[in-house]
């Protein structure tokens, strides 16, 4: 079988929400966030990375955190919050 191939979106809390992720062939690029830069949060929009000074969120719009797997990310680089994935 041909490996599906999606769209990587880079994830920046002071950005624009994420529009049309889909959780089976897409990854989120996290690049070298630390856990302390970086909460996730599960609201009914869609699930959340959260800037915890500034309160910045992007939102990944109609996915829940339920809906993601480790095939759901580009490799983690920050150890710290790759563990709390």
């Amino acid at each position: 079988a041909a490996a599906v191939t999606g769209t990587i979106y880079q994830v920046v809390t002071s950005g624009p929400d994420i529009v049309g992720f889909d959780p089976a062939k897409d990854k989120l690029n996290l690049g070298d966030v630390s856990v302390h830069n970086f909460i996730v949060v599960d609201p009914a929009e869609g699930v959340g990375f959260r800037n915890p000074w500034s309160g910045e969120t992007a939102i990944v719009k109609g996915v829940s955190l339920s809906q993601l797997t480790i095939d759901s990310f580009a490799p983690v680089i920050n150890d710290h919050l790759r563990q709390d994935l």
